[in-house]
């Protein structure tokens, strides 16, 4: 057998072995992984990939669609930068679907720095957020966030 095809047969194994174990990932830890992506499209002011997060018939108590979701929080973004911290996250897999219990500080900053006051946050909340989630393939979406304030556009 060649170096070549040897190094080849080499590089698949550990192709198929890497593969293996994204396979073996646990659940919560993809869901903990699919919210810090969240968080950095938001602090990245990146709506649109903050709602890739959310699946396609995402409804909550206060009748918003994902569509609703990511228009909210564009928005929201335009006012100043958001930063958002999850302060704990507790996961429960059940099959397909699964529930996270997940405590949130969420801050709005200014839009610019014009003085010192500007650096403090003025505008923070914590938020003790139930989400509900759906496997839609090899990823997790958002079917429904319970604790979000009630803001709609209707």
């Amino acid at each position: 057998m060649s170096i070549t095809r040897r190094r080849l047969l080499v590089a698949l194994a550990l192709a198929s072995l890497a593969g293996a174990a994204c396979e073996r990932e646990r659940p919560e830890a993809k869901i903990r992984r699919a919210l810090d992506d969240g968080v950095a499209a938001l602090a990245a002011k990146d709506a649109k990939a903050a709602g890739a997060l959310l699946a396609d018939d995402y409804a909550d108590a206060g009748k918003r669609s994902k569509k609703d979701l990511v228009r909210l929080a564009f928005f929201a973004l335009q006012r100043g930068p958001v930063f958002v911290r999850l302060q704990s996250v507790e996961t429960e897999v059940a099959g397909e679907a699964a529930t996270s219990k997940v405590a949130v500080l969420a801050v709005q900053g200014a839009p610019e720095v014009k003085s010192a006051a500007d650096l403090l946050a003025t505008n923070a909340r914590t938020f003790e957020l139930t989400v509900s989630w759906i496997k839609d393939g090899n990823d997790w979406r958002i079917t429904r966030i319970d604790g979000l304030p009630t803001l709609s556009f209707e």
